[in-house]
């Protein structure tokens, strides 16, 4: 005789229910992967200005320690336009404010330049007074500073550096 055993378990597939948890599972792990896709295409145009701008920041900067002799005080500008690079494709603010109203987008910069007193005991305190090679130098701080504007906040990038003239 056989033995008629009921048994919940079937060889023959995957149940109804495992299936809808399955598909559930499926769709929930879909439905975060787009949402990360989607918050990375957002996000994307913000990156894009923020290199722009420490690249231009950096142009800006090689121009300015390029340029003739550091005179202590404050610049500032707009870009002439976002892909604009280096002090010749700025315009200083007054000069066209009209264009720089307009364009909200493109690149506005701030240069200060700040000479740095020598130590408390003088300059030089380490060398002797009849050293032919001790030679005067001014040091000056540079300080640069891009903004631009993205979805209504202002944004900026930083950057400084110290630099010498030979006196």
């Amino acid at each position: 005789m056989q033995s008629s055993v009921f048994c919940l378990k079937s060889d023959n597939g995957f149940t109804l229910l495992e299936t809808l948890v399955a598909v559930i599972v499926l769709s929930s792990c879909i439905v975060l992967v787009m949402q990360v896709f989607s918050f990375n295409l957002k996000t994307l145009p913000s990156s894009e200005k923020y290199i722009r701008a420490v690249f231009f920041a950096r142009s800006l900067m090689e121009e300015v320690l390029l340029s003739g002799p550091f005179v202590p005080g404050k610049t500032q500008g707009r870009a002439a336009s976002e892909n604009s690079t280096g002090l010749a494709g700025h315009t200083v603010p007054g000069e066209s404010d009209e264009s720089a109203v307009a364009d909200a987008d493109a690149f506005s910069w701030e240069i200060t330049i700040t000479g740095v007193p020598p130590d408390s005991e003088g300059e030089k305190k380490d060398l002797k007074q009849d050293d032919k090679s001790a030679e005067s130098f001014d040091l000056f701080r540079i300080d640069l500073r891009v903004m631009w504007g993205d979805r209504g906040k202002e944004k900026a990038y930083e950057i400084s550096t110290m630099a010498t003239k030979k006196g």
